[in-house]
């Protein structure tokens, strides 16, 4: 149960129609939790890797690379570190500041959101490296989600982050 104060709400007022709405509140939280979800989808039996439908033999595999970046991609590359484990090569994940948990096998680096600062241009440039490096005979496991945009910064051409990170206030103005 997600919801702590359940027993204090359905107190008053239509307890049954309260608990029945705050079973389905904390079932469709509990839907879009990107840890228990990747612990649903994927799992390592023997010597092979499920991911729904697919299968990868992992003594085929020379290396797996975890790479992700936003405010929902923690919980995800969690669930991959505690799956995997030993198994990833190298990982990195882009977090928002202030993401003070840390993994075994994966960087976590946090960066500025919703306005891209540093922290992120430093960090893409280690997950770039780390894609880079990837090979034909490996796996690169990535969990992008909302907010990467602005954790992972990369400007191109003439393109400053300075210019990123004013055109981002901008439109958090309008």
């Amino acid at each position: 149960m997600i919801i702590k104060n359940k027993d204090k709400i359905i107190t008053h007022g239509n307890s049954k129609g309260r608990e029945l709405a705050l079973d389905i509140i904390d079932k469709a939280i509990q839907s879009v939790n990107g840890y228990q979800a990747t612990l649903k989808k994927l799992q390592v039996r023997d010597d092979e890797l499920f991911i729904e439908n697919l299968s990868y033999n992992l003594s085929k595999i020379n290396n797996i690379f975890v790479l992700g970046a936003g405010k929902a991609s923690f919980s995800i590359v969690k669930a991959l570190d505690e799956i995997l484990g030993e198994k990833i090569k190298g990982g990195v994940v882009i977090v928002k500041k202030g993401e003070k948990r840390r993994l075994k096998n994966i960087k976590v680096i946090e960066a500025g959101h919703p306005i891209p600062d540093e922290g992120g241009l430093k960090g893409v440039k280690v997950l770039l490296e780390m894609a880079h490096e990837a090979g034909e005979k490996d796996l690169v496991l990535c969990a992008i989600t909302g907010g990467a945009s602005a954790l992972m910064p990369s400007p191109a051409g003439n393109i400053s982050l300075d210019d990123k990170k004013d055109l981002t206030n901008e439109f958090l103005k309008s």
